[in-house]
């Protein structure tokens, strides 16, 4: 069994990439991990391609509405400031500080097996970061009887959660293209990994 590992950047016009990691095969299924267990196996090479300029867009899509819903939680966040007590600033300064942190971590490399995993897992760590931080709002926003600011939470908490959705919707649909699926040559795998 022979293995290239590539990695695929998804952006080339020398800004931000996301990179996936493809496992290419000699004579065998050709494989991309989509995190939890989970791999996605082609049995063509062209298909594995086709997947991935889908699958990319998908990923840079997502991540950019992220950083849109961050940049408006945090304007939010710092129109308000004088309205919060030191505890309020400070837990809403960390989780902005762990949300950049998780942010700037979905565009490195990593180690050759682990990179899909990584950099979904920080894409998933960024949603956290977002409702978290809007949680926070809402909560001070109720106490001190500031509807306005519970409105605009609100709706921010709703745009976050109807995004991640979909995210987790087409993350782990087969369906992003259609022929291979219809042609049986794309198929789910759950591989379990021992740890030793």
């Amino acid at each position: 069994m022979i293995s290239n590992s590539i990695l695929v950047p998804l952006n080339r016009n020398g800004m931000k990439t996301i990179t996936i990691e493809v496992n290419y095969f000699n004579n065998q299924n050709h494989s991309i991990h989509i995190g939890n267990c989970e791999w996605l196996e082609f049995k063509n090479k062209r298909f594995v391609r086709d997947y991935i300029v889908r699958y990319k867009r998908m990923l840079i899509d997502n991540v950019g509405v992220i950083n849109n819903l961050y940049i408006q939680s945090f304007m939010l966040y710092r129109s308000n400031y004088f309205q919060f007590s030191e505890r309020t600033i400070r837990n809403l300064d960390e989780h902005f500080i762990d949300f950049l942190t998780d942010f700037n971590m979905i565009f490195k490399r990593y180690s050759e097996g682990n990179n899909n995993a990584f950099v979904l897992q920080k894409i998933d760590l960024c949603f956290d970061g977002i409702t978290n931080s809007l949680g926070i709002l809402k909560n001070h926003a109720q106490l001190h009887k500031n509807y306005m600011l519970r409105s605009q939470v609100n709706t921010l908490i709703k745009m976050i959660g109807d995004l991640e959705n979909k995210y987790y919707k087409d993350k782990s649909d087969l369906s992003l293209y259609k022929n291979i699926k219809k042609q049986k040559l794309i198929k789910l795998v759950h591989k379990r990994t021992l740890i030793a």
